[in-house]
């Protein structure tokens, strides 16, 4: 069973992605962020689900969101410090279906 956080949404961390409607609604009714090999990789490295630290920043477009699992590490984004779960980390998840990606359980916040 994968770790979990305790603690109740309101006192977990908050994080953030920039994205449009489209994957906020499709992340607000499944309740899954996914992931897949970074870009700069071309596919060369493990499946991860990405996201920077924080609530979304005032007149960005995006969602915020907490999860119970930890992200497995942390690191400089081109915009930002961020979170990455990786495929192999406790609580991710490989899809069911598509081949290469990855999931987390969140909350859009």
């Amino acid at each position: 069973m994968p770790p979990t956080d305790p603690r109740p949404v309101s006192h977990r961390p908050v994080y953030h992605r920039l994205a449009g409607a489209q994957e906020k609604s499709e992340v607000v009714r499944t309740g899954q962020l996914w992931g897949k090999s970074p870009r700069m990789n071309q596919g060369n490295a493990e499946p991860a689900v990405k996201a920077y630290l924080g609530p979304l920043p005032k007149g960005e477009t995006g969602y915020s969101f907490v999860t119970e699992i930890p992200p497995g590490r942390e690191r400089n984004f081109p915009a930002g410090r961020g979170a990455i779960w990786c495929e192999g980390d406790p609580g991710v998840q490989d899809h069911p279906e598509l081949s290469g990606v990855v999931l987390i359980a969140v909350e859009v916040v």
